[in-house]
């Protein structure tokens, strides 16, 4: 009998696990360019969408930061929205990879300089590009709106994120 519930309980637990969508995108609250008052901000939304196949640690959760301060940890099939205080920055995103022909780990990281301006909604895709022997990094693509809308809804999103609204503009 006590086997029984042992089984009943592990089989329980499997599907609990196998049926949640576990998000392991990690927001930094304490970000200090996030725009928490009343002034004119950027609205951005940075989408990580699937891929066809797995990729091995590529699959792990990408860091974005900006000008090197570490803002989310940005898993795949996951998407956020964050209000930026408008200016230039340096996006640089972290993710490990294998290399070469032993496939050693490595940190991949890559720098793009971006800027964005007060009262406009931006829409970043973070896209891997596979480098095969060089590894998997990723480089961010601007969407127009209607692809944003597009591949949200294939998303799951995370944090204080509201509509997309169709009539907002880059």
């Amino acid at each position: 009998m006590a086997i029984r519930s042992v089984i009943v309980g592990l089989g329980l637990l499997w599907w609990v696990v196998v049926t949640t969508g576990c998000s392991t995108t990690n927001i930094a609250r304490d970000f200090a360019l996030f725009e928490t008052g009343r002034g004119a901000a950027a609205t951005v939304y940075f989408f990580r969408p699937p891929t066809e196949r797995r990729m091995g640690f590529a699959d792990n959760a990408v860091a974005i930061e900006f000008n090197g301060q570490k803002m989310v940890d940005l898993d795949k099939g996951d998407y956020i929205m964050v209000r930026l205080v408008p200016r230039e920055y340096t996006m640089t995103l972290r993710n490990m990879s294998e290399v070469g022909p032993t496939w050693q780990t490595k940190e991949m990281v890559r720098r793009y300089p971006i800027e964005f301006k007060a009262g406009q909604r931006y829409y970043l895709s973070i896209d891997a590009v596979d480098g095969e022997f060089r590894g998997i990094f990723f480089r961010p693509k601007q969407l127009d709106v209607h692809e944003a809308k597009r591949l949200a809804e294939t998303l799951r999103s995370v944090g204080d994120v509201g509509a997309i609204e169709v009539g907002s503009a880059l």
